[in-house]
């Protein structure tokens, strides 16, 4: 390789790409949330009472959203220009 030459994931990363450090705080959210989830669908059948099945509903359907806008904002985020800079022109 040349002097002047660069390979492309020294210069700057890939118009889809996220830095390594956000994109793992984002695949870490994903990963808590569906943790949680698992966790309370087995709860669940370990549970008898209304009141503490309804509360278990409740925290699974807030893992769901917190999951789904975490993915959202990663979508979002791909479509940016490094650093936030605005969205990338195609």
């Amino acid at each position: 390789m040349r002097p002047s030459e660069s390979r492309p994931s020294e210069s700057r990363p890939s118009k889809n790409r996220l830095p390594n450090g956000e994109l793992a705080g984002y695949e870490n959210n994903v990963a808590d949330t569906l943790a949680i989830m698992q966790r309370v669908k087995r709860l669940v059948y370990l549970i008898d009472e209304p009141d503490a099945l309804a509360d278990l509903t409740g925290i699974a359907e807030a893992a769901a959203r917190i999951r789904r806008r975490t993915i959202e904002e990663i979508t979002r985020r791909k479509g940016e220009g490094p650093a936030g800079t605005g969205p990338i022109k195609r």
